[in-house]
């Protein structure tokens, strides 16, 4: 089973801990595991689970996030096999 939890950062503030607790817990329960971030480049590192920056902290308007979407679907698909 693989597993992707999304979040917008990855800051040491609450919600973003608590995703990284889950993760890490999952991952030691044999679970295949990714954060994906979607707003900026992660600011702390995660031991033991793959952190997937989906934007590059570039800030797109909706036209460009659009024509994106498709390139960051191939990305995961080939991180996932």
């Amino acid at each position: 089973m693989k597993i992707g939890i999304l979040i917008a950062g990855l800051v040491p503030y609450g919600a973003e801990m608590a995703a990284i607790r889950l993760a890490q817990g999952m991952k030691e329960m044999g679970i295949d595991v990714s954060i994906l971030v979607t707003d900026a480049p992660p600011l702390i590192r995660v031991e033991n689970v793959p952190v997937i920056p989906m934007l590059h902290g570039e800030k797109l308007n909706l036209f460009q996030e659009f024509l994106y979407a498709p390139l960051q679907y191939i990305r995961l698909r080939r991180q996932s096999v």
